[in-house]
């Protein structure tokens, strides 16, 4: 989950995947440094990762507690990675079932730029994948 406004719909698709068939929902977050970071001195980046923690956890909590709101088992990692990688480690690690990721769909030069986590995931899962086209933003 990468806290987009489209997270919500793909939060939603899991929800009721999650609902219709008596699963356990897991929330996976993932956090890279990103590149244009590393000139930063390191307690000036330990507090901006400090930040970025918590800042997801807070994120994460919402979700968590709406899942179990409507009675549904739900689980949440923080993790460090990138998200792809990320995302098939755990998902290799706790045996998941299905992965419900978003995906803007883009194509061309857009997705040569900023790539596809979705399109990595879904190559390299040990898993089935469920993707959900967002809107475009």
């Amino acid at each position: 989950m990468d806290f987009s406004p489209a997270s919500a719909c793909v939060f939603e698709h899991g929800l009721k995947i999650a609902r219709e068939n008596g699963a356990e929902l897991l929330i996976v977050h993932a956090d890279a440094c990103p590149s244009t970071l590393s000139f930063m001195p390191s307690t000036s980046y330990d507090e901006w990762s400090t930040h970025c923690r918590a800042d997801s956890k807070k994120q994460i909590e919402g979700f968590v507690g709406r899942a179990h709101q409507e009675g549904i088992r739900c689980h949440a990692l923080a993790l460090t990675g990138f998200p792809d990688d990320a995302i098939i480690h755990a998902a290799q690690k706790l045996k998941v079932d299905l992965i419900v990721i978003g995906t803007h769909g883009r194509k061309g030069v857009s997705r040569f730029f900023s790539g596809s986590v979705a399109t990595r995931v879904n190559s390299h899962a040990p898993c089935s994948v469920l993707t959900v086209h967002l809107p475009a933003k």
